[in-house]
């Protein structure tokens, strides 16, 4: 008789794993200190949130709560010490989406805001075991008319091409309807203050299957630690000849992987940083 074990993987995940797999390995994608991007956007995502909701609460607070998911004591790093400006800029998001995008939903009693969805998406058997891949996610909004909808928060605005390539599309929309729906990205950008709209897509039915056979493929790779570093080429209309997640900046074992060099292109940052680390 087989085993059957469950695998759980995100949206997020598969998104990282196209950029570069070992992302996935814990103590190689975590970064050593907390992003400062990251729990603002989460910020700000709690304020959109509360607000559909109807729930009052204040940028401070949820800053400070996501702070304690981090096991971060007040002061114990600089970062903490942005908490007031962290919590100003997701107001100020927050305030922005609620003039620019709010009116323009399809909001009523039959949305759902943050709700988790999860489906087993396949199965593979290997070696006596049955793994059995679960995706799991949360859309930021499923309004009155089935749209899924994503807050993005950015320092700078999107270019249009970005959207193809993300999977946040076609596995989001098969977690909320099984089948294909209109799926918008909305990106605030910090430089201007304004919330761009994104053409709304529609995965079909062929990009929502290829999207989760991929899911499933790199849940058990990452169960079976068969993940390896792949830079992968930038997109077509990118100038640049490295990923942006292959660089020292980002990825703190770069110096110990045997793909860098197909990355790498002997940019000022990436000698500096390559020196750094060998010196130390």
């Amino acid at each position: 008789m087989s085993v059957t074990q469950t695998l759980e993987i995100h949206p997020s995940d598969v998104n990282a794993a196209l950029l570069c797999p070992v992302r996935l390995i814990p103590d190689v994608g975590a970064f050593e200190t907390p992003s400062y991007d990251l729990v603002r956007g989460t910020v700000t995502h709690g304020l959109i949130s509360f607000n559909l909701m109807g729930v009052e609460t204040d940028a401070m607070t949820l800053a400070e709560a996501e702070l304690a998911t981090m096991n971060i004591e007040p002061g114990e790093f600089e970062f903490a010490t942005k908490l007031k400006v962290l919590a100003a800029e997701a107001a100020f998001a927050s305030a922005c989406w609620q003039a620019q995008v709010k009116p323009q939903l399809a909001l009523g009693d039959e949305m759902i805001v943050e709700v988790e969805h999860r489906d087993i998406i396949g199965t593979r058997h290997l070696n006596g075991i049955e793994y059995q891949v679960e995706l799991v996610g949360t859309p930021d909004l499923i309004d009155e008319i089935g749209a899924v909808h994503d807050w993005k928060t950015a320092r700078r605005a999107w270019e249009l091409n970005k959207v193809p390539g993300q999977q946040q599309p076609p596995l989001y929309t098969h977690l909320a309807h099984h089948a294909p729906a209109p799926f918008v990205f909305w990106v605030f950008d910090f430089s201007k203050g304004v919330w761009d709209m994104m053409e709304p897509v529609v995965p079909t039915f062929a990009q929502m299957s290829a999207s989760l056979d991929m899911a499933v493929d790199i849940a058990i790779a990452r169960e079976l630690e068969c993940l390896v570093a792949n830079p992968g080429q930038p997109p077509a209309y990118k100038t640049q000849t490295r990923n942006w997640w292959c660089s020292p900046k980002y990825c703190h074992r770069w110096n110990q992987c045997s793909h860098k060099h197909l990355v790498n292109d002997g940019g000022a940052d990436v000698i500096a940083d390559w020196r750094i680390d060998w010196q130390q």
